[in-house]
């Protein structure tokens, strides 16, 4: 189960609104030429961040196996996944707040990128495995989780709800993409390292997506 993002709370003011537009959103309005790049951007965080985040959530247990642990501590290993994942979000809450979130969501998912690659390619006893498995949870679900605040900074008030809520039914997409092709890939019998590689270009997408997200909607309010 995904958590949901506790830093959705954090809600930016002052962002412009423009003129002659109807008082409620449209999806029209959504890919209008004032936010038409940021729309696009945005779409593809959600899209690029479910569909890695779903892939870890279905197959870390499996994953960890593959990795070299035993049955039982690949269940641990998706249980630390998961309390990282919680930890992540908490955190995320937190810093949000304090670090400005184009380069707090851009540098969590990379982190999580490189934390992918060592689990999926470096050989580690049964405790750094774990401990991996906890920070690939922090860094992935915290990363993502901070898509949210930004897709918030995106759009007026008057449109805010249309906006995030087409981002959210196109990440789903994603959210079904990321195990399906998941699953497909193991049962070809994909090497590991090749398989985090894969779902690391997604993952670097959603990043400079996030980011992208971030410089427009400052572009447009400075």
């Amino acid at each position: 189960m995904v958590l949901f993002p506790a830093a959705m709370a954090i809600l930016p003011l002052g962002v412009a609104t423009p003129s002659g537009a109807s008082e409620a959103g449209r999806i029209g309005d959504l890919l209008s030429p004032t936010f038409r790049a940021r729309t696009l951007a945005l779409w593809a965080a959600v899209f690029c961040g479910l569909m890695v985040l779903y892939f870890i959530v279905s197959w870390i247990t499996k994953l960890s196996i593959q990795a070299g642990l035993s049955e039982t501590d690949g269940i641990y290993a998706g249980a630390l996944y998961n309390f990282g994942a919680f930890i992540g979000t908490a955190g995320m809450s937190v810093l949000a707040v304090r670090v400005p979130l184009g380069r707090l969501v851009p540098g969590m998912l990379v982190g999580a990128g490189i934390a992918m690659l060592v689990f999926g390619s470096v050989a580690m006893p049964v405790a750094a495995t774990l401990a991996l498995a906890f920070a690939i949870g922090v860094l992935l679900q915290g990363g993502y989780n901070g898509v949210w605040p930004l897709a918030a900074s995106v759009y007026p008030a008057r449109m805010r709800a249309t906006g995030v809520g087409w981002a959210i039914g196109l990440g789903r997409a994603g959210a079904v993409i990321g195990p399906m092709l998941g699953g497909w890939l193991m049962a070809a019998k994909a090497p590991l390292p090749l398989l985090f590689a894969a779902y690391c270009v997604p993952l670097l997408a959603c990043a400079a997506a996030a980011f992208a997200v971030d410089r427009l909607s400052r572009r447009v309010s400075e």
